[in-house]
């Protein structure tokens, strides 16, 4: 009956062994899932941030060349008002 017993009571412990290795690997599994989407999310933030940055790029780039022709067009206005 003892052995019995001290069966009984390993078989208890495997178990619960088992029950807790099982939800550590569900707590690491759930945890590897949440890094995976904040990794995915952070990418995501990345691109628009690459996006942003070339469209003011693009409009910089734009106000300048405006810039340029509108003193292009000053200075030949001067000349011409120099010139008559």
């Amino acid at each position: 009956m003892e052995l019995k017993t001290k069966q009984e009571a390993q078989q208890k412990a495997l178990l619960d062994q088992l029950a807790s290795e099982e939800k550590l690997r569900e707590a690491e599994l759930k945890q590897n899932i949440e890094l995976e989407a904040k990794i995915a999310q952070a990418e995501k933030e990345r691109q628009n941030e690459e996006i942003l940055a070339k469209n003011r790029a693009e409009e910089l780039k734009k106000l300048q060349e405006e810039e340029a022709a509108q003193k292009l067009e000053a200075e030949k206005k001067e000349q011409e008002f120099l010139a008559a």
